[in-house]
């Protein structure tokens, strides 16, 4: 069977798109895009909420945030390890094997859809150096309720919006289970939709012996996207990488700046963990 059954070009944006033989778990026919970085990912390029859509509209998404990733991960050897939490359908996993294909790359995600969609995105590109991990991550190892939400999903009480069509059990597993004494790892990014403290302390001993650097989302204050929440974690999650001998950045323009966690920010923002006697290097490098 042919890896895609035509080639067309959107006319909204004036893109090749790649219109896939395969049938999607909710009957959907998925669609590729052309990234700007060189690699095809896999969704739907007609529906807003789609990563596959921005990257047909832009060629990339979170273009500042990616940035800030691509310029740590340029500072670590090529064979470096990555660990993805959260990976949802995989752009930052698949962003790393193309632009750094001697890395070795995890993948974790509990979410069966979007795993889909991923597993086709590195059909698509021939990709070798990404595992998958259906499961997910936490504080213990165990069960867990997994809300399903619009195009995303979390295992957060406090994040789960009022909108979760679906709740089903999952897989978690901690991070020491998963990796320590197991084998190097050098980058991890988070991205779990407001369980990302309960993951960072499933990973105590990980974060002590290996001193990876750490891409985190962190939530303060909802209320701007329409939420009634406020992160309860929020200064507890860096004092708690403060403890294992982390400093916090945040990131205007490319540049970084160290995070004062007196009260949370509004909304959403990825911040960068560096090991005070690890990373000063990169720590000189982003500021």
């Amino acid at each position: 069977m042919k890896q895609f059954l035509r080639k067309f070009v959107l006319s909204t944006f004036g893109k090749s798109v790649l219109l896939l033989p395969h049938s999607l778990t909710n009957q959907s026919q998925p669609t590729a895009a052309k990234s700007v970085h060189g690699f095809w990912y896999v969704g739907n390029v007609f529906n807003t909420s789609s990563i596959a859509y921005g990257v047909a509209k832009n060629g990339e998404v979170e273009k500042e945030e990616v940035a800030v990733a691509i310029s740590v991960l340029k500072q670590l050897p090529p064979n470096f390890s990555f660990v993805d939490i959260g990976a949802h359908t995989g752009y930052y996993s698949i962003l790393a094997s193309t632009l750094f294909p001697q890395s070795k790359i995890t993948a974790i995600e509990p979410g069966k859809e979007f795993i889909e969609e991923f597993k086709m995105s590195v059909d698509l590109n021939k990709i070798t150096n990404i595992s998958i991990l259906e499961v997910a991550a936490g504080k213990e190892s165990g069960a867990g309720t997994l809300h399903m939400q619009g195009s995303g999903s979390s295992l957060s009480p406090w994040f789960k919006s009022e909108t979760s069509t679906e709740a089903r059990t999952v897989q978690i597993k901690t991070l020491d289970e998963l990796f320590h004494s197991k084998q190097p790892v050098d980058f991890i990014k988070i991205d779990a939709e407001g369980f990302e403290y309960e993951i960072l302390q499933g990973a105590k001993s990980l974060l002590s012996s290996e001193k990876p650097l750490l891409y985190v989302e962190v939530g303060g204050d909802l209320s701007v996207l329409d939420r009634k929440s406020t992160n309860p974690h929020f200064s507890q999650t860096f004092e708690y990488m403060k403890s294992l001998g982390y400093t916090a950045y945040e990131f205007e323009s490319g540049k970084g700046q160290k995070v004062n966690p007196t009260n949370p920010w509004s909304g959403i923002r990825m911040c960068l963990f560096t090991h005070n006697e690890k990373h000063r290097d990169v720590a000189r490098n982003i500021s």
